[in-house]
């Protein structure tokens, strides 16, 4: 595969993965889009519950599955290693939480609400889960977990080097897990 075209569908997927990220926020908020977590078809609640956790579990097992060793042997006999391989792994992510967000049913009657009083520490709090996840991505190396430098380095043809993990972050190396 022409290292341009790599390099390209490394970009598209990652503005895609910024895309469904900026998404998964709003959904979660339900505010600033069409359709969030509460807003959607009414269906049956347990049948609301069973595709919830269908559409959890694949998220879940894409994950788990394509980590595994056997399956990046398998799969980086189609892919090229490691130019793409974590850019289709990023996009395979962005697809599963895009088709979350397309087939959630929300569940009636709503199960929890806080009006009034405490939403403002309650959107604190969303707020900074959301800078302490974006945060964590460059604490690792954010351009390298989403196959960024492999296949810039790949189209101009130099050998990629993944970094060495440090331990960096909320822990602060005070060796909590």
């Amino acid at each position: 595969m022409p290292a341009l075209i790599i390099l390209v569908y490394a970009v598209v997927v990652y503005l895609l993965f910024l895309v469904v990220l900026g998404y998964a926020a709003g959904f979660i908020a339900g505010f600033g889009l069409p359709k969030g977590i509460d807003q959607g078809s009414r269906i049956a609640v347990p049948v609301a519950v069973a595709v919830g956790l269908l559409l959890l579990l694949l998220f879940a097992v894409q994950h788990t599955v394509m980590a595994r060793p056997w399956f990046k042997r398998r799969w980086t006999s189609i892919v090229p290693p490691p130019p793409a391989e974590r850019a289709s792994f990023v996009l395979a992510a962005s697809l599963v939480l895009a088709l979350l967000f397309w087939l959630w049913r929300p569940v009636r009657p709503i199960v929890w609400s806080l009006p009034g009083q405490g939403t403002d520490v309650l959107w604190a709090v969303y707020a900074a889960g959301w800078a302490i996840a974006v945060s964590s991505t460059f604490a690792v190396s954010h351009v390298d977990l989403f196959g960024l430098p492999q296949a810039w380095l790949h189209a101009r043809h130099v050998r990629y080097s993944p970094p060495t993990f440090t331990e960096r972050g909320l822990s602060g190396g005070s060796g909590i897990p």
